[in-house]
């Protein structure tokens, strides 16, 4: 039997929404490919809130870092994962896309970039992804 080789234009893109163990696996095996195998794939990374909650979520300020950034996403996962560390809490545990500067500026930290540089690559990312149009130059963070 003889691997096939994985390309873009066989697959769709893949994105890998972030959940525990499996995000976790799924990290370490995308930090231990070459770039050209992620590329040839069209892997896509969404990072959500979860990094937000210091103790299901830790793993995951090591790892964000050596993900590429044409690969990184940013996802609320509404209505469910508010952020933990969200300070005032909200009434409401209901996440919504208005805590998504919150997660950008935590994945930003993480990974040793301004908040809008994130915005940037990951919005990219998502357009190019999902095939969007170009956004205006006003990303609001």
């Amino acid at each position: 039997c003889r691997p096939q080789r994985l390309t873009q234009a066989a697959h769709p893109p893949l994105h890998h929404f972030c959940s525990a163990d499996f995000s976790r696996n799924l990290l370490i095996l995308l930090i231990s490919m070459p770039d050209s195998a992620q590329v040839g794939l069209g892997l896509a990374i969404g990072i959500t809130g979860w990094i937000c909650d210091e103790r299901r979520g830790a793993h995951l300020l090591k790892l964000v870092p050596r993900i590429p950034a044409d690969r990184l996403l940013l996802e609320t996962d509404g209505p469910y994962l508010l952020p933990r560390d969200l300070s005032p809490k909200p009434a409401s545990r209901r996440n919504e896309p208005r805590y998504l500067p919150h997660i950008a500026s935590v994945v930003a930290r993480a990974r040793g970039e301004s908040p809008q540089s994130l915005a940037r690559s990951s919005g990219a990312a998502t357009r190019r992804l999902f095939s969007l149009p170009d956004a205006p130059d006003d990303i609001g963070i």
